[in-house]
């Protein structure tokens, strides 16, 4: 037995498209699966452009307010206004110096002096540091 197409008011889409989360929340509200609400935008151009419309009027709507508060001079309004539309960003730059003030000593760990190791020594050691990867360039060595 076929389903029966339940009818969807598209004024009540746009309505929850402006109040809603995301479209998951716009099928819960309107007492439909998520599932049949992407069927529809499939399927129907016009319940698509009300999910478009309703997301549209709520931010202008908010854009509005945001505008009204920039244009009263609030700081938090200002702000915001330029870290979203303008790219500001707050960056924190650290500087490290050492004890007196002047550059930071880095210590590095002694040397070794590898020459008095034989050439099989240093091919286990260039193993263990390195892996087997390393052992395809000797033939390149012997030519």
């Amino acid at each position: 037995m076929p389903k029966t197409k339940i009818e969807i008011d598209l004024k009540k889409v746009e309505e929850y498209a402006q109040v809603c989360d995301n479209e998951e929340e716009i099928a819960l509200a309107l007492g439909i699966s998520y599932s049949t609400l992407r069927r529809r935008k499939r399927d129907y151009e016009q319940f698509e452009q009300s999910i478009k419309k309703g997301k549209a009027k709520a931010n202008a709507f908010v854009g509005g307010k945001l505008m009204q508060l920039v244009k009263e001079g609030n700081p938090a309004a200002i702000i915001f206004y330029m870290k979203s539309r303008c790219g500001w960003r707050e960056t924190v730059r650290q500087e490290l110096t050492g004890p007196t003030g002047g550059a930071v000593n880095i210590e590095t760990k002694q040397s070794y002096d590898l020459s008095n190791l034989s050439v099989e020594k240093l091919e286990t050691l260039e193993k263990l540091l390195y892996g087997d990867s390393c052992s395809d360039t000797k033939g390149d060595k012997a030519s």
